[in-house]
């Protein structure tokens, strides 16, 4: 049984329960809190289980009654203020070397009220609660900054029933999480919050443990000198780029005008993903990963890769590998695991990010790859953005973030852009980077001043390949000339080995047009007659 979420019936069968906590009574519902409370939070147990193992092998997981889960029914001496049953039911997930009342445990709890996760350390886990709480004080500012900016509210309880939460104004209120019976960190779901009933609860289970695991595993770790709070809890902007990079350093590193970056912004923002695309030269990886760089604003993160013919949906979303796992006998066993590509990690990223920040990848030569075999279901999220599949091999459910974005470069004069069918071009906003002149000129005018003439080169090519019926989409680049040291020997190595190289392809059967392609008769007119005697025909 897939986790699906949980229902409004699970709270009110709960909040029944309270009011009529009675062994009659549950004896005659005893099917509704079969199907309500207990078989989705096992389903839910079951789904988490690779989560938790992925970040420690050691963890009880198993969703029974005595292990992971608790006993709803545990209150067996009939407490008059509570009734015959306790109307929580709670998992937690404990290290297999402790009893699950004496680890720290990674808690999900049920209530009639909503769900509640975190961590969470009881009086009978005495030496983790001390440590737990000596850490937080050794580290009163930094801990109260990561309850004001941690991207999720959370609440700190120190009464057993965590019903009740501290109320922490200033650092002089951290001193009550020195008294009661426990310490917990939670992140708590009202019953009619919507993402309960849903399998996107499984997304802000995991988000909320991305954030506390590093916690976590400080409290529990034997480290004599326990790292800084802020050096294990991502504060607001923390891992992250931190250095600001505005629309001026934009302007000044691409040479691009600022309403065309504007634009750039807009659509970007409009669908989430867009394409740039033109002939080879033309900067597009180069001003992808500079715009991804002002994008995010400093807060966020990008990533490049590059797509191939061999690049598969279970490099990029999931897919079952081989993994040779040693035995106690000494030989080893073959075992097959569906791992995490590189987009759902990415994703994975996302979420655990601060609200404010942005992730974008950038995939180099998108139409380089089989992109209907890569993107797979993607496709469906791509156009939806707010809905959820389930992924063929982990059988898990999946979407992507809101706050992920995804830029793509494409290089028109490779023939496989046929492969970039309809149903993809409508999913991404589509911007053209042409051969410009102009963003040479302003470069050679910064860094090369004697050599601004290539920009007019540049000009008198690509009109010349026209004039020969060489489209545009072949034209030559102005990237490939854009070097700070230039001058007339590196212009010649460039033009032999990287821009006649080029032109022999359009004219291999054509020795009368190649020649009128040599760097010295193309500079004709455009320099003097003593440099241009410098210059090998």
């Amino acid at each position: 049984m897939a986790f699906s979420g949980f229902s409004p019936k699970t709270f009110k069968f709960l909040s029944d329960l309270e009011a009529n906590n009675q062994k009659d009574w549950f004896s005659s519902h005893h099917l509704d809190f079969i199907k309500e409370v207990d078989q989705p939070l096992r389903a839910l147990i079951k789904e988490l289980e690779p989560f938790f193992l992925s970040h420690s092998s050691d963890l009880e997981t198993s969703a029974k009654t005595g292990k992971t889960l608790s006993r709803i029914n545990k209150n067996i001496f009939g407490h008059k203020e509570t009734g015959l049953y306790n109307t929580s039911y709670w998992a937690a997930f404990y290290r297999k070397t402790y009893k699950k009342q004496t680890d720290l445990q990674l808690f999900l709890g049920l209530r009639p009220t909503g769900f509640q996760i975190g961590l969470y350390a009881s009086h009978r886990a005495e030496n983790l609660l001390t440590k737990f709480r000596n850490y937080i004080a050794s580290n009163k500012t930094r801990f109260f900054s990561l309850i004001e900016n941690l991207r999720f509210p959370i609440n700190i309880f120190t009464e057993e029933t965590l019903s009740q939460p501290l109320k922490i104004g200033s650092l002089d209120d951290l001193e009550f999480l020195n008294q009661g019976k426990c310490l917990a960190i939670l992140r708590s779901f009202s019953s009619d919050d919507e993402t309960l009933f849903s399998s996107n609860l499984l997304f802000r289970i995991e988000e909320t443990f991305d954030s506390l695991l590093p916690l976590y595993k400080q409290i529990i770790s034997d480290l004599s000198s326990p790292l800084e709070i802020d050096e294990v809890i991502e504060i607001e902007g923390d891992n992250e780029i931190e250095i600001t990079y505005d629309v001026e350093d934009l302007k000044q590193e691409t040479y691009l005008e600022e309403d065309f970056i504007k634009q750039i912004f807009n659509l970007l923002n409009h669908k989430k993903q867009i394409i740039f695309y033109g002939p080879s030269g033309t900067g597009k990886t180069f001003i992808a990963e500079h715009f991804a760089q002002y994008f995010i604003n400093g807060k966020g993160e990008y990533k490049i890769i590059q797509f191939h013919p061999s690049y598969s949906y279970e490099d990029f979303i999931e897919g079952i590998r081989p993994e040779t796992i040693p035995t106690q006998s000494g030989q080893s066993t073959l075992s097959y695991q569906v791992l995490d590509g590189l987009f759902k990690q990415f994703c994975q990223k996302a979420r655990s990010g601060n609200k404010d920040s942005k992730f974008v990848l950038i995939i180099d030569e998108i139409n380089r790859g089989n992109l209907t075999r890569i993107f797979g279901e993607l496709l469906y999220l791509l156009e939806y953005r707010n809905n959820i599949i389930e992924l063929p091999y982990s059988k898990k459910t999946f979407n992507i973030p809101p706050n992920l974005y995804i830029i793509g470069t494409m290089n028109i004069a490779d023939r496989s852009i046929a492969l970039v069918d309809h149903a993809l071009r409508r999913r991404f906003h589509f911007i053209s980077l042409n051969p410009d002149a102009n963003v040479l000129r302003k470069f050679l005018r910064e860094h090369a001043i004697e050599q601004v003439w290539i920009a007019d080169l540049l000009v008198k090519l690509n009109q010349q390949l026209t004039s020969h019926g060489i489209s545009r989409e072949y034209h030559i680049g102005h990237s490939h000339f854009m070097s700070r040291n230039i001058d007339f020997t590196q212009l010649q190595l460039i033009w032999d080995f990287t821009i006649l190289p080029t032109i022999e392809e359009f004219f291999y059967n054509r020795p009368d047009l190649l020649a009128k392609y040599s760097l010295a008769e193309l500079s004709r007119g455009l320099i003097d007659q003593t440099l241009l005697s410098t210059l090998r025909t």
